[in-house]
Protein backbone atom coordinates (compact mmCIF):
# COMPACT_ATOMS: atom_id res chain seq x y z
CA UNK A 1 0.00 0.00 0.00
CA UNK A 2 1.41 3.46 -1.11
CA UNK A 3 -0.27 5.98 1.22
CA UNK A 4 0.05 9.22 -0.32
CA UNK A 5 0.19 12.70 2.11
CA UNK A 6 -1.07 16.22 1.23
CA UNK A 7 0.43 18.85 -0.67
CA UNK A 8 2.27 17.41 -3.55
CA UNK A 9 4.39 14.94 -0.34
CA UNK A 10 4.32 10.99 -1.25
CA UNK A 11 4.77 9.24 2.01
CA UNK A 12 5.97 5.23 1.13
CA UNK A 13 5.94 3.25 4.10
CA UNK A 14 7.51 -0.22 2.89
CA UNK A 15 8.55 -2.96 5.33
CA UNK A 16 11.80 -3.13 3.88
CA UNK A 17 12.56 0.36 3.60
CA UNK A 18 13.13 3.21 5.70
CA UNK A 19 10.36 5.84 5.48
CA UNK A 20 10.82 8.32 2.69
CA UNK A 21 9.14 11.87 2.60
CA UNK A 22 9.96 13.34 -1.21
CA UNK A 23 8.35 16.18 -3.41
CA UNK A 24 8.21 15.99 -7.24
CA UNK A 25 9.46 19.36 -8.14
CA UNK A 26 9.31 19.27 -11.89
CA UNK A 27 9.76 16.89 -15.43
CA UNK A 28 12.02 18.10 -17.59
CA UNK A 29 12.65 16.25 -21.22
CA UNK A 30 15.93 15.92 -22.02
CA UNK A 31 16.04 15.68 -25.91
CA UNK A 32 19.21 14.84 -28.12
CA UNK A 33 19.10 16.72 -30.78
CA UNK A 34 21.52 17.66 -33.81
CA UNK A 35 21.89 21.45 -33.34
CA UNK A 36 20.92 22.55 -29.91
CA UNK A 37 20.67 26.31 -31.20
CA UNK A 38 18.53 25.27 -33.71
CA UNK A 39 16.43 23.86 -30.96
CA UNK A 40 16.41 26.82 -29.35
CA UNK A 41 15.57 29.68 -31.66
CA UNK A 42 12.43 27.37 -32.66
CA UNK A 43 10.92 27.60 -29.19
CA UNK A 44 12.09 31.22 -28.74
CA UNK A 45 9.96 31.95 -31.78
CA UNK A 46 6.87 29.98 -29.81
CA UNK A 47 7.11 32.07 -26.68
CA UNK A 48 9.61 29.73 -24.58
CA UNK A 49 12.44 32.11 -23.44
CA UNK A 50 16.30 30.85 -22.93
CA UNK A 51 17.23 29.97 -19.31
CA UNK A 52 20.91 28.35 -20.07
CA UNK A 53 23.45 27.29 -23.19
CA UNK A 54 26.97 25.85 -22.70
CA UNK A 55 29.19 27.32 -23.41
CA UNK A 56 28.06 31.11 -23.09
CA UNK A 57 28.95 31.27 -26.55
CA UNK A 58 27.72 29.00 -29.64
CA UNK A 59 28.04 26.06 -30.31
CA UNK A 60 26.07 25.13 -27.59
CA UNK A 61 26.26 21.43 -26.59
CA UNK A 62 23.13 22.12 -23.82
CA UNK A 63 20.34 24.06 -23.66
CA UNK A 64 17.00 24.72 -22.31
CA UNK A 65 13.91 26.67 -22.72
CA UNK A 66 11.38 27.58 -20.21
CA UNK A 67 7.39 28.93 -20.54
CA UNK A 68 5.66 29.25 -17.19
CA UNK A 69 6.34 25.99 -15.79
CA UNK A 70 7.27 24.44 -18.71
CA UNK A 71 10.97 23.12 -19.71
CA UNK A 72 12.84 21.39 -22.17
CA UNK A 73 16.50 20.43 -22.28
CA UNK A 74 18.20 20.28 -25.51
CA UNK A 75 21.49 17.84 -25.51
CA UNK A 76 23.83 18.13 -28.57
CA UNK A 77 24.36 14.47 -29.41
CA UNK A 78 28.20 14.10 -29.08
CA UNK A 79 28.01 15.99 -25.46
CA UNK A 80 25.06 13.27 -24.88
CA UNK A 81 27.07 10.53 -25.68
CA UNK A 82 30.19 11.63 -23.24
CA UNK A 83 27.77 11.32 -20.53
CA UNK A 84 26.14 8.92 -21.32
CA UNK A 85 27.31 6.11 -23.52
CA UNK A 86 24.20 4.16 -23.95
CA UNK A 87 22.59 6.62 -25.86
CA UNK A 88 25.47 6.98 -29.11
CA UNK A 89 22.83 4.93 -31.47
CA UNK A 90 19.73 6.45 -30.14
CA UNK A 91 17.79 7.99 -32.34
CA UNK A 92 15.98 11.72 -32.77
CA UNK A 93 12.23 12.28 -32.26
CA UNK A 94 10.95 8.59 -31.65
CA UNK A 95 7.34 7.27 -30.06
CA UNK A 96 7.75 10.29 -27.40
CA UNK A 97 4.73 12.72 -27.42
CA UNK A 98 4.95 15.44 -24.91
CA UNK A 99 1.80 17.21 -24.14
CA UNK A 100 1.66 20.76 -22.90
CA UNK A 101 -1.36 22.59 -21.46
CA UNK A 102 -1.64 25.93 -22.35
CA UNK A 103 -3.84 28.84 -22.04
CA UNK A 104 -4.20 30.72 -25.52
CA UNK A 105 -4.21 27.80 -27.82
CA UNK A 106 -6.02 29.37 -30.64
CA UNK A 107 -3.32 31.87 -30.75
CA UNK A 108 0.06 29.67 -30.24
CA UNK A 109 -1.90 27.54 -33.12
CA UNK A 110 -1.87 30.88 -35.29
CA UNK A 111 1.59 31.53 -34.77
CA UNK A 112 2.67 28.18 -35.50
CA UNK A 113 1.15 28.35 -38.84
CA UNK A 114 2.89 31.56 -39.33
CA UNK A 115 5.92 29.90 -38.77
CA UNK A 116 5.61 27.16 -40.89
CA UNK A 117 6.08 24.26 -38.27
CA UNK A 118 5.08 20.83 -39.53
CA UNK A 119 1.62 20.37 -38.04
CA UNK A 120 0.65 16.72 -37.83
CA UNK A 121 -2.88 17.20 -36.22
CA UNK A 122 -4.75 20.27 -36.94
CA UNK A 123 -6.49 22.38 -33.88
CA UNK A 124 -9.84 20.78 -33.34
CA UNK A 125 -12.11 20.36 -29.78
CA UNK A 126 -12.31 17.16 -29.00
CA UNK A 127 -15.87 15.43 -26.98
CA UNK A 128 -13.64 15.83 -23.69
CA UNK A 129 -13.45 19.48 -24.37
CA UNK A 130 -9.94 19.88 -24.30
CA UNK A 131 -8.87 22.08 -27.96
CA UNK A 132 -5.74 21.00 -29.22
CA UNK A 133 -3.36 20.38 -32.08
CA UNK A 134 0.24 18.32 -32.83
CA UNK A 135 3.19 19.11 -34.20
CA UNK A 136 6.80 17.97 -34.91
CA UNK A 137 9.64 19.80 -34.65
CA UNK A 138 13.29 19.78 -35.39
CA UNK A 139 15.00 16.48 -35.15
CA UNK A 140 11.64 15.16 -34.92
CA UNK A 141 10.12 15.32 -31.34
CA UNK A 142 6.60 15.67 -31.35
CA UNK A 143 4.79 17.88 -29.15
CA UNK A 144 0.58 18.40 -28.21
CA UNK A 145 -0.73 21.49 -26.86
CA UNK A 146 -4.15 21.34 -25.31
CA UNK A 147 -6.31 23.59 -23.59
CA UNK A 148 -9.78 23.33 -21.60
CA UNK A 149 -12.72 25.23 -23.60
CA UNK A 150 -15.75 23.86 -22.22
Amino acid sequence: MFPIGGMGVAVYDLTKLRRVAMEFLRLTPSLIVEDVERSLHFYEALGFTRIYSMPERGPFSVGMVQAGPVRLMFWERHWMTQSMPQVEHATTGGPLLQYVEVRGVDELYARVLELGVDVLQEIETKPDGMRDFKIQYPDGWRMMFSERVS
